[in-house]
């Protein structure tokens, strides 16, 4: 009977021992669904934060495509009006020679009109 109660207390021992692991086992199952309830969030945050940055990014591209139009259509201007400027430019200097060229003495010239009287002009 001695031997028949200290095999039950071994059984006993074992069986709280096995009791002991299927708790801590339970508690890890729990800290592991944890970490997958924590992991599951993170990823929706990060995916949202990831739509966000998508958005922003496709704006900003918006944004840099207009400027760059606007950038094309002020390069473009400022040509057309460097080329304005240097036509007129070309347009004074010619009236300038013109002025110049007036205002060079000539040799008289007389001529008679048809009524007799005498005309002088320079050549």
């Amino acid at each position: 009977m001695e031997q028949r109660e200290s095999a039950l207390r071994n059984v006993d021992a074992e069986l709280a021992q096995v009791a002991i692991s299927v708790v801590a086992a339970e508690k890890d199952v729990q800290r592991g669904r944890q970490e997958i309830h924590d992991i599951q969030e993170q990823h929706r945050v990060v995916s949202a934060e990831l739509e966000d940055a998508s958005a922003q990014l496709a704006a900003r591209q918006e944004d840099a495509r207009c400027l760059e139009e606007v950038r094309h259509s002020a390069v473009t201007r400022r040509d057309e009006c460097g080329d304005a400027v240097a036509n007129f430019e070309r347009l004074v200097t010619g009236g300038v020679r013109r002025r110049l060229d007036l205002q060079k003495p000539r040799p008289l010239a007389a001529l008679h009109s048809p009524r007799g009287r005498l005309v002088v002009t320079r050549w």
